[in-house]
């Protein structure tokens, strides 16, 4: 009986253990799906090949891209479900509840009230054009500005390599290489800087001796500290002023952008702007069936599905891009700066027997 008992106990554990297994590994495929289903990474930037930007002035731009759509829609589901739901309960007041005895407020035979909501509508919708566009217009301005900077450290990087290769003495080439080491860090720690990431001892691991990796990551303002570490590295160079000036001016331009990113990174648009134009879409839209029912019928749930879905489209673009550092290819400028320093101190011994011949 009691082998039979335990038998029993096995065989149902065993039953658990397979469906807990099974459970497991479906976690993640269904992690995987959820990721796909998020249209955060559709407002990620990447560079343009000659194919890419001979594809964007076709005509073919206009069409839409199927997986994208459904993702952006997906993103957009619970407003545009809930105008629709709207819209319905608009649509089954007027054509049977109004019959039933209930206030006659969106027949046609009323058209003095049709026309009233038409005309609120109408007097608003300026408005909500203006909100949007603004608002998009404010998160692009904040997203040029952000390129542009990041766009400077390609030239940032490449300066200070170039200055420093071509004059420091050759007695001085371990400092060379220490330099080397610091400005390949720049636009990593920038990086994780904007991004709120915290495991520089992670990403800088294969970039930085032990010594100094330990330092950077004990600092509080790893970007500031490592400029501040390049400064003392070219001032121990012994450099006529000149060159010295010549790199530092480098160095500056790197701690403005730093100054610069933080401010986009902490200051939203003013927070009021952005509760406002969502809110006032939210009441715009829920109104919008009252003043499309005389008109359309029971095409209204249709028409107010396609102008939800148009309108708080452009208004998340403007969301999306508002936070620039998770939208702009900042790996993609990293890598370049990365790989112009190294190829920078690897050959530009090359370029002085090119001229020696």
């Amino acid at each position: 009986m009691t082998d039979t008992v335990m038998n029993v106990s096995s065989s149902a554990n065993g039953h658990l253990n397979t469906r807990d297994s099974m459970r497991l590994n479906a976690l993640p495929k269904i992690s995987a799906i959820r990721e796909w289903f998020h249209h955060e990474e559709l407002f990620i930037d990447k560079g343009f090949t000659r194919q890419e930007w001979i594809y964007h002035r076709s005509w073919r731009r206009h069409l839409p891209e199927g997986f994208a759509f459904i993702r952006v829609l997906h993103s957009l589901g619970y407003p545009v479900f809930f105008y629709v739901g709207v819209s319905l309960l608009v649509c089954v007041y007027a054509q049977w509840a109004e019959d039933a005895g209930a206030p006659k407020i969106f027949t046609q035979q009323n058209a003095v009230r049709s026309q009233r909501y038409y005309i609120a509508l109408l007097l608003t919708s300026f408005a909500v054009g203006l909100l949007i566009v603004f608002r998009t217009n404010s998160s692009y301005a904040r997203w040029w500005e952000a390129r542009t900077h990041w766009g400077g450290m390609l030239g940032i990087t490449r300066n200070i390599m170039r200055q420093c290769a071509c004059w420091f003495p050759e007695e001085q080439q371990d400092k060379l290489a220490a330099v080397a080491r610091w400005t390949a860090v720049l636009t990593p720690l920038l990086k994780m800087h904007c991004r709120w990431q915290t495991d520089v001892h992670i990403q800088l691991k294969d970039r930085l001796l032990p010594h100094e990796l330990a330092y950077i990551v004990s600092v509080k303002h790893p970007p500031n500290m490592a400029a501040t570490v390049l400064t003392q590295l070219v001032a121990s160079a012994n450099l006529p002023e000149m060159l010295q000036i010549s790199v530092d001016k480098q160095i500056v331009q790197y701690i403005d952008s730093v100054a610069a990113c933080e401010r986009l990174q902490k200051q939203p648009i003013p927070v009021a702007y952005t509760r406002h134009t969502s809110r006032f879409l939210l009441w715009w839209l829920t109104g919008f069936p009252f003043a499309a029912w005389s008109s359309y019928g029971w095409v209204t749930p249709f028409v107010t599905a396609v102008v939800t879905f148009l309108l708080l489209g452009t208004e998340n673009i403007g969301i999306q891009i508002e936070e620039p550092f998770e939208v702009l290819p900042i790996e993609a400028i990293t890598a370049a700066c990365i790989s112009s320093v190294h190829e920078i101190l690897e050959r530009h011994h090359e370029c002085e027997e090119l001229l020696r011949r």
